[in-house]
């Protein structure tokens, strides 16, 4: 029964290193959409900044216009990320969840398995003072010489 649960052990332990190796994926994917989302949100801070400076000393309709447009497309790109955000989370959640739930039977087995082998130790143990007690018993029964 032991190989058999070691044997389950092992590839428990393999989908938690799986499940370890997804989240681990799934932190990256979010690490790189948050550093996406926040160059862009600083590039359309000083694109806005930019056009206050050059409204401010005058500036034409059509450059106007163009720079509203621009921003506007920049909202768009921000706003797409952000929902790509939300889902890169919740997939991070997921992955997270379905790690610990992995952790846990893995720890449910090996739990097992240190029962077993505390159990086989004090049966051995209780074994040897039978026969420890059993040895004492004929020597006593035995007249010396």
């Amino acid at each position: 029964m032991s190989k058999a649960l070691n044997l389950v052990l092992e590839q428990r332990q393999k989908l938690e290193d799986q499940a370890l190796a997804h989240l681990a994926q799934a932190r990256q994917a979010l690490q790189a959409l948050q550093t996406k989302y926040n160059t862009l949100q600083r590039y359309r801070n000083d694109y806005l900044r930019e056009m206050q400076q050059k409204a401010g000393n005058g500036l034409a309709a059509a450059n106007l216009l163009h720079y509203q447009n621009f921003v506007a497309r920049l909202d768009s790109g921000l706003a797409d990320l952000n929902q790509q955000l939300t889902q890169s989370q919740q997939a991070v959640a997921s992955r997270e969840q379905g790690w610990r739930s992995a952790r846990q039977d893995t720890k449910a087995i090996e739990l097992l398995l240190e029962r077993k082998a505390a159990e086989a130790r004090l049966a051995g143990q209780r074994r040897e003072q039978r026969e420890l007690d059993d040895l004492v018993s004929r020597r006593v029964g035995t007249p010396l010489a």
